[in-house]
């Protein structure tokens, strides 16, 4: 049994990647833009948690394969980005600040960029962001950072049954919610930028693929997509820099995604999970 390709979901990667350059280029009524990280981050954590319960239900699953993958697919289109943007920083920068590019050019490549920046550009929204050249790489090392625990969490899963993986990734991902929103409400910027506040929306996303036997029927699948689509909407709209996130803030677009992704691909992948006999 085989995962199939979902180009709906590549509409809804579409949706959550534009908001966020337009809303960096300033364009109007884009100020929410940023929430286009939450979503990705929801589709990211749905497809990969997939993926590797279907393998591992298959007996097919290989950690270094897994890896190999994610490397092949990331490092080329990430060294053109480091190597373009360190030649333009090295003609137009001044020295001082061409030694901050080299410093988080190291971070990128150690799957450090998140923290780097928190420490050493601070406010997302702020003037200094503004002029980061690789500001847009810290998302990347939240999911790789991610993706170097939650395989071997699925790993260690493997062994019970469907019903009781969807516990588990409940169970958890209520807890790295309840997390984010109290850390965003103490700690703004650390909570924007790290990958434990950040867990829960992943989470999010593996629940789809966890969870036993839901879909939604023809009837009112469309219904779920549009108001999906209304929630993500709603918060690239409404929402600006002044309301802090991931915490609460993230559930409006989180829950859209959500609601656009079980729209459809979910009922024939479990179907075939309990035609093998794997759900208990």
């Amino acid at each position: 049994m085989s995962f199939s390709h979902r180009r709906d979901i590549d509409g809804l990667r579409a949706i959550a990647v534009l908001p966020v350059v337009f809303g960096h280029a300033g364009i109007a009524g884009f100020s929410g833009g940023f929430i286009g990280v939450d979503v990705f981050f929801v589709i990211s954590g749905y497809l990969i948690t997939a993926i590797i319960l279907t393998n591992l239900d298959e007996r097919s699953f290989s950690l270094s394969d897994f890896y190999l993958r994610r490397i092949r697919r990331l490092l080329p289109a990430l060294f053109v980005v480091l190597a373009a943007t360190v030649c333009l920083g090295w003609v137009l920068m001044p020295p001082g600040d061409f030694e901050a590019l080299g410093r988080s050019s190291l971070s990128v490549l150690s799957l450090w960029a998140n923290v780097w920046l928190w420490q050493n550009t601070g406010d997302y929204f702020g003037a200094a962001a503004e002029i980061t050249p690789l500001l847009h790489t810290w998302s990347l090392a939240v999911e790789e950072q991610f993706y170097l625990v939650f395989p071997a969490c699925l790993i260690a899963l493997s062994r019970l049954s469907v019903a009781w993986r969807f516990r588990v990734v409940t169970c958890v991902t209520t807890m790295a919610a309840a997390l984010s929103i109290f850390v965003t409400f103490e700690h703004p910027m650390a909570s924007f930028y790290l990958m434990p506040t950040r867990a829960w929306e992943f989470g999010a996303g593996a629940l789809i693929a966890a969870v036993p036997n839901y879909c939604p029927t023809r009837r009112w699948a469309a219904p779920v997509v549009s108001s999906g689509l209304v929630m993500i909407a709603f918060a690239v709209l409404t929402y600006n820099s002044s309301l802090p996130t991931p915490g609460i803030n993230a559930v409006l677009p989180v829950l859209g995604a959500m609601r656009v992704i079980v729209k459809s691909g979910v009922q024939a992948f479990f179907m075939q999970r309990l035609d093998l006999g794997l759900m208990a």
